[in-house]
């Protein structure tokens, strides 16, 4: 399904009156005028209305990556190549993966994904109606800032949504402001639900009051500081005392909006402390980490390592020729994600995408030489020097491609987690279907296979003996020399 027919689906969406005169015709024409006429129309029925600044700033986001990617012949990119753009975008900016945007592919030359993960969410007809407003012609600058801005909208109004049923559960007025005690508690409620992962249990007051229970000190210190910098910004705290406690509705929504878009990056310390956990168990090879001490960790450690080998092939993150997983692979997989929305999940950052935005700011190319990528990663490395072995190997990638070398290619991307083995995933295997799934998903999927996707608790105490042993006659052969 090309991107131009699911465009139109996501900005269309957003469009929440049934007004003739604000819903968008299946039957417009290809032209540029009327391209320009929609997406304006679009951006004016975003629940705050068009916000030019905002759209600028979502352009100058996406330009170093868009400048770098290979255009049709109308100077435009094709669904690929935008899936990646968007993808990359939200989760470095919101730590967001997007259901439709999920990385089954590797690179923005390998993103080919089934249209079924977007129409779960998307109505049929909108999505339909694409091709007669696009056509075939690709996406510009300008129309995936307006897909971005979309994105966003829709996400937004399901928070909205969400607050408004809270709201509702808790019997509290939406006109006026609410004291500073109940204010406190919708946002306190409100997070225990997001962060509650789609947990059918989280339905009543008491389910939620539970949850909430369960936030932790650092958790509760950062939601007061988010509605104190929201109540500060939208100049609601009162002039005299100072006092920023006492929410409106539309103050709330502010809230409930940033939670969304600030908890990816509050979220990183827990992605840091799993990788560094994995880091640790290391064993001869930077970024694998041994089955057997995967294994055992997830019985003494805070982590809860207990995938099968199967499922953590499917995911992408075994490398069979060792019998590890691999570090990079792993912590942004999907079992290590948040379903806080029937929209996207908050996984944890792809590390290596930083670098390579960084290549892309530098080089505003989509391809490059050999020695100039070197003189790049070298200047990030600095001041270590990459292997003659890795220079060889960028040179023989280069050799394939008329002496240059792609920077959204599978080749470069295995080149990447080869200088940066903890840091950048590894490219699955040519072909497969591998992507993010959850356990449940795989087993509804390969219901056949006999195996679970998490190994027992036996199997993983065995693990944790068999590790023992190993350390005990590591230390013992190391006491002997």
């Amino acid at each position: 399904m090309p991107l131009n027919r699911f465009i139109l689906g996501l900005v269309a969406a957003s469009v929440v009156t049934t007004d003739a005169r604000n819903t968008i015709s299946p039957h417009t024409t290809n032209t540029r005028g009327a391209r320009k006429s929609i997406l304006s129309e679009l951006t004016t029925n975003f629940r705050r209305g068009h916000e030019e600044e905002h759209l600028r700033e979502l352009e100058a986001e996406l330009r170093p990556m868009y400048v770098t990617m290979r255009k049709n012949e109308h100077g435009s990119v094709g669904f690929a190549q935008a899936r990646y753009a968007m993808h990359r975008l939200f989760v470095e900016q919101h730590g967001w993966t997007i259901a439709g945007l999920e990385p089954w592919g590797d690179s923005a030359e390998d993103s080919s994904t089934p249209s079924d993960a977007l129409m779960k969410w998307m109505p049929r007809y909108l999505v339909n109606a694409v091709e007669q407003l696009l056509g075939t012609h690709g996406v510009s600058l300008r129309e995936l800032a307006v897909l971005a801005a979309t994105f966003e909208d829709l996400i937004h109004k399901e928070a909205a949504g969400r607050l408004e049923e809270l709201y509702d559960l808790l019997n509290l007025p939406t006109s006026g402001r609410i004291g500073a005690a109940d204010s406190q508690k919708v946002i306190m409620y409100y997070t225990a639900m997001y962060t509650s992962g789609g947990n059918t249990t989280v339905r009543t007051v008491e389910d939620i009051a539970h949850r909430k229970a369960g936030l932790d000190t650092r958790t509760v210190r950062w939601l007061t500081d988010v509605r104190h910098q929201i109540m500060e910004r939208e100049s609601q705290c009162d002039a005299a005392s100072g006092e920023c406690d006492k929410l409106d509705f539309p103050s709330a929504t502010r809230v409930v909006e940033e939670i969304g878009e600030k908890y990816g990056p509050f979220n990183d310390g827990l992605c840091q402390d799993l990788k560094s956990t994995l880091m640790r168990s290391e064993a001869n090879q930077a970024g694998m980490v041994p089955l057997s001490h995967f294994y055992a960790e997830g019985v003494k450690g805070s982590w809860n390592f207990s995938e099968t080998t199967d499922y953590l092939r499917e995911l992408g993150a075994m490398d069979e020729e060792s019998s590890s997983v691999i570090i990079p692979n792993y912590v942004s997989s999907r079992p290590n994600c948040l379903s806080a929305s029937t929209i996207y999940m908050v996984c944890c950052r792809n590390e290596c995408e930083g670098k390579l935005a960084h290549l892309e700011k530098k080089l505003a190319t989509s391809s490059a030489v050999p020695a100039r990528i070197i003189e790049l990663i070298e200047a990030l490395l600095a001041p270590q020097k990459l292997s003659q072995a890795l220079i060889e190997g960028l040179t023989a990638l280069a050799l394939q491609d008329d002496g240059w070398v792609s920077l959204h290619s599978r080749g470069f991307a295995n080149w990447m987690h080869q200088v940066y083995p903890r840091d950048c995933p590894r490219p699955h295997t040519p072909g497969s279907t591998m992507g993010p799934q959850t356990p449940d998903e795989w087993l509804k999927e390969d219901a056949a296979k006999p195996e679970a996707s998490l190994v027992s608790k036996e199997e993983l105490d065995e693990a944790h003996k068999v590790n023992k042993i190993v350390d005990a006659e590591v230390d013992h052969d190391s006491l002997m020399v």
